[in-house]
This record gives structure tokens, sequence and C-alpha cells, in this order.
């Protein structure tokens, strides 16, 4: 996928680093420097043209961070596109992490409002996933 992007393997490690280092960055309380290496990975994905959140699901992640830096809005609009993609995808583990960033965007009753309704969603498409074909 990288080499048939024109990245090569130097891209496949900034990748796994980037994503490593989010993880580090939000667990040390350092939100804004999480969000750089999270869009940082994003514009690669975007470059490799590969949206499918089943890879990383590094939009949850950064929705987060924008909502640890007051940034509610932008927060939505990466978890709402996670959540699209996952669907698309068809993803239920990656559906079960958008869902959990989108209902902490959308904030106390709303936010825990949507997420029972989704959580059936998402259990039901796991359990659909997991039975097999007749």
């Amino acid at each position: 996928m990288l080499v048939a992007a024109g990245l090569g393997p130097p891209a496949e490690h900034a990748l796994i680093f980037l994503l490593a280092l989010n993880g580090l960055r939000l667990a040390e309380l350092r939100p804004s420097a999480a969000l750089g290496d999270l869009l940082a990975a994003g514009d690669l994905f975007a470059r490799l043209r590969s949206p499918s959140p089943s890879v990383a699901p590094w939009r949850s992640d950064a929705a987060l961070a924008h909502l640890a830096l007051g940034e509610p809005g932008e927060a939505r609009t990466l978890a709402a596109e996670e959540v699209a993609l996952a669907q698309a995808y068809h993803g239920p583990r990656t559906l079960g992490i958008a869902l959990r960033a989108a209902g902490l965007t959308e904030g106390r009753r709303r936010g825990i409002e949507l997420l029972p309704r989704r959580h059936a969603r998402s259990t039901a498409r796991a359990r659909d996933w997991s039975t097999p074909a007749p």
C-alpha cells in the first residue's frame, strides 16, 4: 500500500511512530502535541488514500484531543466523520471506538442519550459479523 502510493518504508515507520507517540502525549496530558501527531498521521493516511478507520482510528483520538483543548466543534466534526466511516467500512470495534468519542464530544445529557441507542446498533452489527454464514 505504501509503495503503491510512492511513500515507501519511511512513511510506514512514521505512521507507526506518530500513532504510538500520540498515545504517550495524551497520557502525559499534552493534547496539543498529540493532536499535531494525529493530524500528521491523518495527512499520511490521506496521501495513501486510506480513509478506513479500521487501520487506525486516529480521528477519534484527535477528537478527544480537540475536546481537551476546549475545541468542541472540531471534536464533534472529527468524531462524526469517524462514526460515518466506521459504519461504511463495517468495523464493529472501530465503530465502538468512534461512538465513544462521539458520545464524549456531544457531552452531558446528549452524549449519554446517544450512547445506548448507538451501542445497541453496534452490538447488533457485531453479532451479525460473528454469526457464521448459512
